[in-house]
């Protein structure tokens, strides 16, 4: 079924919700006739026909005030000329650039996408071939010029294009896919979709669908809406090379669940599990709309200015409490597919302590901690809670968010310790309650790298002027001086 985005008219309309969305690849027809069409033209490269009708009901609009290549009218409307060069584009950057395998041939081996006037909100569709496994079509909207679309016209029109003809890629892996894994066809489509046409970001209003439950399983979600863990895959975890979704396609191909694809080439070729990199997922979008821009260690994409952070749609982590003592963790459920999140306010400085035992000795718990500080975003931090010795300081009036993922499903217990009878050690910034050069040489790399933790903050902020500078510096090595 289409790709649908959802709206309220005032007072007269019916009322859609976006969680309803469904999946653009197109099973229910999969024995239908293709679709006839007056016109057609081949596109640049000569892979694609873009079939079209110059009159009647799916016809697109008719001028023609420029050819491909020229600004000289070609005899073609434009809007077919640029449907043919998006095409080519994804192509080429699908096939040719990111390696991916080209798409099952139909019988003339030129890929067919068909113009069709569809209903407003409805994106377009990947169908399969009558007669050949593997191979498929596409249709898309003739316009993208309803008010349905968080986009339009031109902008929507090629991602549409990419998505879809990801889709047929990805066909050639897998010719169909089972049920309870259209996510993870829908998460590469739309990652793919932002790659190629990275200012027509229509899938961040669907990011909500996911963000308002983050306790889903991956495999619950819509696909669209975890797009962003492909960026997160991607960037971080492959460190700019998106041939790490090619990997998991390949793995994917050999004929396991998705899930298990990803679990493969995390451990295989990137030394990482799949519970590690969800959490850590999970925590860094505690941040999303913080920041405007890269300058930091948390963001994994830029679209994230542009995203609500979870805790404003989640509503179970919306408000959360004040922590003022020990806390129980009561047999609690991990999947193996997901994390559980929660919230925390401190009203002083503390220590936060994780003590987190399984159900079993052969469960891997990931945990990272999102730490909003209150007054300084140069001390929110994401925090790897196994890496900490287990645990985490926290500022006056700072939140903390946790998150949590297994390798397998298991039931959790333990506590969470909490204590403000924190030490400060003026000059000690690498805890080890001494004073010396090396903590000199330590202050200086955390500046720099903007990568201070809150006890850190407060143990050479000297001067308790809120901020760590040059004067802070001069007063520690006085100190160190004194000392001798």
């Amino acid at each position: 079924m289409p790709r649908y985005l959802f709206f309220i008219l005032l007072s007269i309309s019916t009322i859609f919700s976006i969680t309803n969305r469904h999946s653009c690849l197109d099973h229910n027809h999969e024995y239908r006739s293709r679709p006839e069409r007056d016109a057609f033209i081949l596109s640049p490269s000569g892979y694609f026909y873009i079939h079209y009708n110059v009159q009647g009901f799916n016809a697109p609009n008719l001028d023609d005030f420029y050819g491909i290549n020229s600004n000289i009218p070609n005899g073609v409307p434009d809007y077919i000329d640029e449907v043919a060069l998006a095409a080519d584009k994804s192509k080429d950057m699908i096939i040719n650039q990111l390696g991916f395998l080209d798409v099952v041939e139909d019988d003339d081996m030129i890929y067919d996408i068909y113009i069709k006037n569809y209903s407003a909100g409805v994106y377009g569709y990947n169908i399969p071939d009558l007669n050949i496994p593997g191979a498929s079509y596409i249709e898309i909207d003739n316009a993208y010029e309803e008010n349905m679309y968080l986009t339009s016209g031109l902008n929507t029109m090629r991602l549409t294009v990419a998505h879809e003809f990801f889709h047929a890629v990805q066909r050639s892996y897998r010719n169909n896919l089972s049920f309870g894994e259209g996510y993870f066809w829908e998460m590469s489509s739309t990652w793919i979709e932002d790659i190629i046409v990275p200012d027509g970001n229509d899938y961040i209003y669907w990011v909500d669908n996911f963000f308002e439950n983050i306790n889903q399983n991956i495999s619950s979600t819509d696909g669209y809406s975890i797009a962003l863990f492909g960026h997160y895959l991607n960037n971080i975890i492959a460190e700019g090379n998106p041939e790490i979704i090619k990997k998991i396609w390949e793995r994917y191909a050999t004929g396991v669940n998705p899930l298990s694809a990803i679990k493969y080439v995390l451990e295989t070729d990137y030394n990482t599990s799949f519970e590690f990199c969800w959490a850590d997922f999970c925590a860094r979008n505690y941040f999303n709309s913080v920041y405007q821009n890269m300058d930091n260690n948390i963001y994994y994409h830029i679209d994230q200015k542009d995203i609500t952070p979870i805790q404003a749609l989640d509503l179970s982590l919306s408000n959360p409490l004040t922590i003022s003592s020990d806390l129980l963790i009561d047999n609690q459920l991990l999947s193996n597919q997901g994390s559980f999140n929660d919230s925390y306010f401190s009203d002083n400085l503390s220590k936060i302590t994780f003590e987190i035992i399984s159900s079993s000795n052969t469960v891997n718990i990931e945990g990272f901690a999102s730490i909003l500080s209150s007054n300084n975003n140069s001390l929110n931090r994401v925090v790897n809670i196994q890496n900490d010795n287990n645990h985490i300081y926290v500022g006056p009036e700072d939140i903390f968010y946790y998150s949590l993922s297994s390798n397998q499903n298991c039931i959790i217990n333990g506590n969470i310790y909490f204590t403000n009878d924190v030490e400060i050690v003026p000059g000690d910034a690498n805890l080890d309650n001494e004073i010396n050069i090396l903590d000199v040489i330590l202050m200086i790399d955390l500046i720099l790298n903007d990568s201070l933790s809150q006890i850190q903050f407060e143990n050479i902020d000297i001067n308790t002027d809120n901020s760590i500078n040059i004067f802070d510096i001069i007063l520690i090595i006085e100190n160190i001086l004194n000392q001798n």
